[in-house]
């Protein structure tokens, strides 16, 4: 999972207001004179939004403030019969001129920008709309390496690899898993035969070291798989892209690939976290009782961080190819090409979650797992696991 920073350069006629709105404080429906005054004060704008929760309430204009507290309003009175509920608006990927022309025709010294449910993005003064155009916020964007290529999304649009990518990407990685559960147990009938794995299961193995062998052997394998496959590199070609952005650089091939492949926030960094608190809380569970759930703890939120880096760098990842690279920017330019038109500003909770590319990835790795079991039936084969 990683997070994206960046404003593809485009010519004026291209641009939209989104790229003109200043950062400012806001008030709200129960906020006082001074507060307001305060915000008008700091931000050095003509206006200051009013807001009822996420969505806009109105405006208040710097004439009026000031009107009210000279004509003897007291500081703490409330805003709300001052407030402006019809200030000139716009979506934030209104073009450019369109803007200017709603100012020639409303005389004000400041537009709203709202998204289509009536949210506030921000302001653009009036001034700024004839200068050059400021970055927006950063989209926070969720990345998946997948077989067909990266997966990009800011909860809201997706760029690159598609749904099916990511099902594929489930499908592999649970065939990958059972692939080290098999290879685990083919190690340890070769080793320590005679256990009856095949009649009874891996509940006869009582020794400690094939209990390990059992428990960690799948993951070992999995990650030497992982290392081995190309999604490596595929994953290394998402972190690559999303550190350029983050960056605030271009996304040119020379550019992103000199970027780090370990990203901090990748997702496996927790599953590595998740792994390294078990790991600890079995070893000191039985010597320090409750104590050693609180060492575990404690050292995980240490080392995660750090174990995970190392494990991108050594299994998770691997540098990629120009292939790859190439890959991860065209879904990176999609994802932004799309941004930018788009007309929201943030997503539900739902659509971030179906866009988020887990509910996918599940829906393929519980596919995969229907058929090996569906074989099995078939063909009256046990599954050892």
């Amino acid at each position: 999972m990683c997070l994206l920073l960046y404003m593809a350069q485009t010519t004026e006629d291209d641009q939209t207001i989104l790229a003109f709105i200043r950062p400012n404080r806001t008030v709200y429906r129960e906020s006082s004179l001074q507060a307001a005054s305060e915000a008008l004060r700091e931000s050095g704008a003509d206006a200051v939004a009013v807001l009822d929760g996420p969505f806009l309430l109105g405006v208040l204009w710097r004439s009026q403030v000031s009107a009210a507290l000279v004509g003897g309003q007291q500081p703490l009175d409330p805003v709300e019969q001052w407030v402006d509920p019809s200030p000139p608006r716009l979506l934030p990927n209104a073009p450019l001129e369109e803007a200017r022309e709603l100012l020639r025709t409303t005389g004000a010294p400041a537009l709203v920008v709202v998204d289509e449910e009536g949210r506030f993005v921000g302001l653009a003064l009036a001034l700024g709309l004839f200068g050059r155009p400021r970055e927006p916020a950063p989209p926070v964007v969720a990345g998946m390496a997948t077989p067909l290529g990266v997966y990009l999304t800011t909860g809201d649009v997706s760029g690159g690899a598609g749904r099916f990518g990511l099902a594929i990407t489930g499908a592999m990685l649970f065939s990958l898993f059972v692939t080290g559960i098999l290879a685990s147990l083919g190690v340890l009938q070769l080793i320590g035969g005679g256990l009856g794995l095949a009649a009874n299961g891996p509940q006869a193995v009582t020794e400690a070291w094939q209990e390990y062998l059992l428990t960690y052997g799948p993951v070992v394998v999995f990650l030497l798989l992982v290392r081995a496959l190309p999604i490596s590199g595929i994953h290394a070609s998402e972190h690559m892209v999303v550190h350029a952005i983050e960056r605030r650089e271009s996304l040119g091939y020379e550019v992103v690939r000199r970027m780090p492949r370990a990203h901090p926030r990748c997702g496996t960094n927790l599953a590595v976290g998740a792994m390294v608190f078990l790991v600890l809380v079995r070893a000191m569970w039985a010597p320090l009782e409750e104590l050693g759930a609180l060492f575990a703890l404690v050292a995980t939120l240490v080392l995660w961080r750090r174990v995970g880096r190392w494990v991108q760098l050594h299994f998770t990842t691997k540098p990629p190819s120009r292939r790859q690279i190439e890959n991860a920017i065209r879904a990176g330019e999609e994802l932004l090409a799309k941004h930018r038109r788009s007309r929201r500003t943030g997503a539900s909770f739902g659509r971030r979650l179906v866009q988020g590319g887990l509910p996918w990835v599940m829906v393929g790795a519980l596919t995969a797992a229907a058929a090996v079991f569906g074989l099995a039936q078939v063909f009256n084969v046990e599954i050892p696991f």
